[in-house]
């Protein structure tokens, strides 16, 4: 195979214009991506983060019980293709939408009574859960992988728990 100067100049270009999605940073909250290194949220207050493909961010917050816990995540650029898990005391799954490629929220495999999910992509997601009992409550990202990416996804959004 013969590689000509102007084939290697378009290859340069394509890749000075896609290396930068493909090499991103995650943020400064790693390592949060298990349950055991969680990164706990402040009520009210909105953390920025990014979720990496093959990375998931898990963060925690604690409820009291006859509240609604919101969860609320504004997006801030980039792929946003997410998937969601939320985790009750005792790592109860009150809300799973691992199945399917880039669905919405609404399209849950797993969402207890009392759990609303709204939102999707590029717009922003939120949950609701009526806390049935005081304790840890879990909420995991995970950006998903689609079939013709040549570089990890990631997304960048705030997310801001809160009681009402």
């Amino acid at each position: 195979m013969r590689i000509t100067a102007r084939s290697a100049a378009l290859l340069a270009g394509f890749i000075l214009l896609l290396g930068p999605a493909g090499c991103r940073h995650d943020d400064s909250l790693e390592p949060n991506d298990t349950y055991e290194t969680a990164t706990p949220l402040t009520i009210g207050a909105e953390v920025l983060a990014t979720a990496m493909q093959g990375n998931p961010d898990v963060f925690s917050v604690e409820a009291p019980m006859g509240r609604t816990l919101v969860f609320r995540l504004r997006y801030l650029g980039q792929e946003d293709c997410p998937e969601f898990t939320l985790l009750g005391p005792k790592e109860t799954v009150v809300y799973e939408d691992h199945e399917g490629f880039c669905t919405d929220p609404w399209k849950a495999k797993t969402k207890a009574e009392g759990v609303s999910a709204s939102g999707g992509r590029r717009t922003g997601y939120e949950f609701r859960i009526a806390v049935k009992e005081t304790g840890k409550y879990f909420l995991r990202i995970r950006e998903r992988k689609q079939a013709d990416n040549p570089f990890a996804y990631s997304w960048d959004y705030g997310l801001t728990a809160s009681i009402e």
